[in-house]
């Protein structure tokens, strides 16, 4: 369960990351309307139900079992650079071995 709850805030916080920088530009690598989140993600859990309220002991657990480690992994994060992604992308991602792109304007 922990794991998937992080999953799930992961998941959120890289759609956030993207689209973000995206609607900055007025730009879009895919288009708003053909997202709808309604379809993609489950609701919330009933208010004061015994999913609810399991849901909330996750994300309790989740912070409490939280490493120092896990912590600063998080807060890097938000350097958003895709540099942060080298560690699943493999040693030649990084800018002195890509190749140099000029902006999309």
């Amino acid at each position: 369960m922990h794991r998937l709850a992080f999953l799930f805030i992961l998941l959120i916080q890289t759609v956030v990351v993207v689209t973000s920088a995206a609607w900055a530009r007025n730009t879009f690598y895919l288009d708003p309307a053909d997202v709808d989140l309604i379809h993609i993600l489950a609701p919330p859990p009933a208010e004061d139900s015994p999913a609810e309220a399991a849901d909330l002991q996750a994300v309790l657990e989740a912070v409490r079992s939280r490493s120092d480690a896990d912590i600063r992994h998080v807060q890097a994060d938000d350097e958003r650079i895709v540099f942060r992604f080298a560690d699943v992308m493999g040693a030649n991602f990084r800018p002195e071995t890509l190749p140099f792109c000029s902006p999309i304007l």
